[in-house]
């Protein structure tokens, strides 16, 4: 069973081809890791692009913003930092929720 989500993080990460699958095996190492030491996670999923460009998508969510501010200050350093390095970019969301429905 799914627990609720209180904030979620969207990271996409795009660079070249020839860079790609060392930092898609560099992001499977640090979930995880991290599965295993943040507390309040509640969902963390690494996703690839099929077609080209090869990219990586990272959804990220927590119990509260209160958990996520508590792990991101005290992770070290930052997977997404380590991605992009000099040849790569990120592009980065992060919202909470808004309101609760039934539809959708």
């Amino acid at each position: 069973m799914l627990v609720p989500i209180g904030i979620a993080s969207a990271v996409i990460v795009d660079g070249p081809a020839e860079t790609h699958v060392a930092r898609r095996a560099q992001g499977l190492a640090y979930h995880q890791i991290a599965v295993k030491q943040r507390r309040g996670l509640v969902l963390l999923a690494l996703h690839e692009a099929v077609d080209s460009p090869p990219g990586l998508l990272m959804l990220v969510g927590w119990v509260s913003l209160a958990a996520f501010r508590q792990a991101y200050e005290a992770a070290g350093p930052k997977l997404v930092d380590q991605l992009i390095g000099d040849d790569a970019v990120a592009h980065r969301f992060l919202g909470t929720i808004r309101a609760e429905t039934t539809f959708g």
